[in-house]
């Protein structure tokens, strides 16, 4: 891969603009973070450190609203 195709570059990663995705090189952040990814009917959960979770039959509005509401250890 090119230094050109890196954009938005930051100690914990990049955004490889070929691939269109952003590349985690350091999954150690100052602070944690959980992403909610899904359709609807069905998704999931993963975080920082790679922790996921399958989630089924769950409203999206749902599961945004628990995530933001978890406080961070």
């Amino acid at each position: 891969m090119t230094t050109k195709t890196k954009a938005l570059s930051n100690p914990y990663g990049y955004f490889d603009a070929e691939a269109r995705e952003y590349v985690i090189t350091r999954p150690d952040t100052p602070t944690p973070w959980f992403n909610y990814i899904g359709e609807g009917r069905y998704g999931g959960i993963i975080s920082n450190t790679e922790a996921a979770f399958p989630l089924t039959a769950i409203p999206r509005i749902v599961a945004s609203r628990a995530i933001a509401t978890t406080p961070s250890p």
